[in-house]
Order: structure tokens, then C-alpha cells, then sequence
């Protein structure tokens, strides 16, 4: 479980974008 977590922040980390899109995603559930 925390190194999903800790790989998601690196992801974010070097593409906010995608994070941006993903809480997107999570807002409006789409």
C-alpha cells in the first residue's frame, strides 16, 4: 500500500498534469 502511495507521488511530482486530471476525475467522478 505505501509504495503505491510513494510511487504516485513521484508520478505527481514529475507530472503535475496527470495529477490535476486524476483529482479531476476524483471531484467529479468521472
Amino acid at each position: 500500500m505505501f509504495l503505491q502511495i510513494a510511487k504516485e507521488e513521484k508520478q505527481i511530482r514529475e507530472n503535475p498534469e496527470a495529477r490535476v486530471s486524476d483529482l479531476l476525475h476524483r471531484v467529479f467522478g468521472s
